[in-house]
């Protein structure tokens, strides 16, 4: 269900709300997950770099988002360059690209996880690994939660299924 739907929205959805969609994966980069690295203690800290510096990097280097760590939570102002950067990638795909780098930056909370899975750079799978650094910190911390579990289960059935969508795209389109 979940390509189906991604397969309607791009059909029916996208085509109308296109400027909006590119507006909204530009507000991620704002707001990048991979570019809040814990304060402290330092373990979360350097798990969090060894997972989003090399994905901050690329991105930099392979499509001029150049995205500005910051230790805590207070957000940081992005340059304009590299947001501009996002929209102009995110304006030359085609709808069905385009919903599913939209839908990637939601589930992974991060513009520059979504641009790399969509470029084919990582794996859905090493994708969403690199979006739960927090999260399994906190398990290790705290233990699981059956109920979150769960969504995360949701959640990482969904990763699979949108590196399906890009690969499948790819091999459609001959990239």
């Amino acid at each position: 269900m979940t390509l189906t739907r991604l397969a309607n929205v791009a059909l029916d959805r996208t085509p109308e709300t296109r400027l909006e969609m590119v507006s909204e994966i530009a507000r991620y980069g704002e707001t990048d997950l991979t570019c809040y690295l814990a304060e402290n203690p330092s373990e979360l800290q350097a798990r969090q770099d060894a997972a989003w510096r090399p994905w901050r990097d690329w991105a930099g280097e392979t499509l001029g988002v150049v995205l500005v760590p910051v230790y805590g939570v207070v957000a940081s102002p992005q340059p304009q360059a590299s947001l501009d950067a996002i929209v102009a990638h995110a304006e030359t795909l085609d709808e069905f690209a385009l919903t599913g780098l939209a839908w990637a930056c939601s589930l992974f909370g991060s513009a520059v996880l979504a641009l790399a899975l969509e470029s084919g750079a990582i794996s859905a799978e090493a994708a969403f690994k690199a979006s739960l650094v927090d999260e399994d910190w906190q398990i290790e911390q705290w233990g699981e939660d059956e109920e979150a579990m769960a969504a995360r289960a949701g959640r990482e059935r969904d990763a699979k299924a949108l590196g399906l969508w890009f690969q499948a795209l790819k091999t459609t389109l001959g990239a």
